[in-house]
């Protein structure tokens, strides 16, 4: 694993770990407060969507939550003792109709 430079330690608190649940994955990034992302400190997991004949699009809400709880993992792994510092989540998630956003402090 990456370690965290120490240009990454002087990157300016606090921290914002964001979430993008996508329509094939779901990755974790860090961001500083001027939104400048956070060197070595990202994860992605893909997970498979079910298409039935009939238009329906899914996922398996149990495989969703496990790569949401793998890449948060990993991402609090890579950043070391920056990770004390994430004053929040922020979410974002696949909508054909223009997405939903979530800012968690």
């Amino acid at each position: 694993m990456a370690q965290v430079t120490e240009k990454d330690q002087a990157k300016q608190q606090p921290f914002v770990l964001a979430l993008d649940a996508g329509t094939s994955s779901v990755r974790a990034l860090l961001f500083d407060a001027t939104g400048a992302a956070v060197h070595n400190v990202h994860a992605q997991h893909s997970y498979k969507l079910t298409i039935t004949e009939e238009g329906e699009v899914s996922v398996d809400a149990d495989a969703l939550v496990d790569a949401v709880a793998g890449v948060i993992d990993e991402a609090l792994a890579a950043a070391g003792p920056l990770a004390a510092q994430i004053g929040a989540v922020a979410t974002d998630t696949s909508d054909w109709r223009g997405g939903n956003r979530y800012l968690l402090a």
